[in-house]
């Protein structure tokens, strides 16, 4: 009997394990996908999610193809660094808060720097609205999940923003050591992870 408890006990730790896991590979590619502009990859993420489990402005939280169509045409640049990710696992749900670092540059557009910055702020920066912009931001996610059928996915999500900064852009440096790569960050399907990787969802669980 003790040594059956014991497979059970084994069992139940590695599914812990497995599951945990799962979930962190959701929130890292996640990320991937804003930076990328991957609807496809977005629509993973979320698929369980209904419009109103979502914080922000419409556009953002919208089906995949709106979001990443309204990332590529606000943003030239995005960059989301994943810091602690904290999960409350319950059996076949999770409670997550996720901590994140994360870089914006506007287009040099006044659409974008408006929609960005908003028009009270871009005057703290001398109100040029046809220039580039640059956000650092901290903030967390707070986040459940649901598994269904073997898969996690993200059903609910709310952002919290701890501390922002903002500035001109300033642009990628190409001298000195950063020219010892010609790689560059790019959008979906140019970046270097789709067309010399091939990096995408069908290993997550």
């Amino acid at each position: 009997m003790a040594v059956n408890d014991d497979l059970a006990e084994i069992k139940l730790r590695l599914q812990q394990l497995e599951d945990r896991e799962a979930i962190r590979e959701l929130i890292y590619y996640k990320a991937r996908a804003t930076d990328r502009a991957d609807s496809v990859a977005e629509g993973r993420a979320f698929t369980a999610m209904p419009y109103a489990d979502r914080d922000g402005p419409a556009e953002i939280i919208g089906d995949a193809e709106q979001r990443a169509n309204t990332i590529r045409k606000m943003f030239a640049r995005t960059h989301h660094q994943i810091g602690n990710i904290i999960i409350d696992l319950r059996g076949d749900e999770a409670f997550t808060e996720t901590y994140c670092t994360a870089f914006h540059r506007t287009n040099p557009t006044a659409e974008s720097n408006e929609f960005v910055l908003g028009k009270a702020h871009l005057d703290t920066l001398g109100g040029d609205i046809e220039r580039a912009y640059d956000i650092v931001a901290g903030l967390r996610y707070l986040e459940h999940f649901q598994k269904t059928d073997g898969k996690w996915n993200i059903t609910s999500r709310r952002l919290v923003f701890d501390w922002t900064i903002t500035g001109v852009a300033n642009n990628l440096v190409d001298s000195g050591l950063y020219t010892s790569s010609n790689l560059r960050g790019e959008r979906k399907p140019d970046d270097p992870s789709y067309r010399d990787y091939a990096i995408g969802f069908t290993d997550l669980r």
